[in-house]
């Protein structure tokens, strides 16, 4: 469980390969924060699969982990993301690494340092199973949507050489991208 915008939030998937923080849009919702301070994030996320899913965009929020006195609050930033979860919230790897967490897998727990000591999260085992077994039968059943993003909105893109005359060594570019930062990409 996680403190966000002061509301008690459970089912927190601690996950130490993604690279972000995720909100779910049903969560967020349920905040009851001013939707206007959510900010534009065009980037897809990639899926394990290989599917992508785009953010309804990018929401600093301020979070507590642990209980007092053992506690730490940082603001962080989720993409927030209206897509089918049983989380309401995933905390990536950077957010780990700020806050210098170690978790174990096996006992279900972050630690974390705090100016007087270790604070630390225990995850429910029992959720934490119902969750997974769930998570597999919708898997079984290709229940998971993919939100696709409005193809006019999709930039189109162009093949660039990166080495003269070597036509094995291309990449894609982005068609509004300026000459000058082609050039420096390439």
């Amino acid at each position: 469980m996680l403190m966000i915008e002061g509301f008690n939030t459970r089912r927190i998937l601690i996950d130490n390969g993604s690279s972000v923080d995720i909100i779910y849009l049903s969560t967020f919702q349920q905040l009851k924060v001013d939707p206007e301070i959510l900010r534009p994030f065009e980037s897809p996320l990639i899926s394990f699969s290989g599917g992508r899913v785009y953010p309804k965009g990018i929401v600093t929020l301020t979070v507590t982990v642990g209980s007092y006195p053992r506690r730490l609050t940082r603001q962080l930033d989720f993409l927030m993301v209206n897509y089918p979860s049983l989380y309401n919230v995933i905390i990536g790897r950077l957010t780990l690494n700020r806050w210098k967490a170690i978790t174990s897998i096996y006992c279900l727990k972050v630690k974390f340092p705090i100016e007087n000591g270790i604070g630390e999260v225990e995850g429910d085992q029992v959720l934490a199973r119902e969750c997974y077994q769930v998570v597999l039968v919708a898997m079984e059943n290709h229940t998971w949507m993919i939100e696709e993003k409005d193809e006019e909105k999709v930039e189109a893109l162009e093949t660039v050489e990166l080495v003269d005359r070597e036509s094995a060594k291309i990449t894609t570019m982005g068609t509004t991208l300026s000459e000058k930062m082609k050039k420096k990409l390439v």
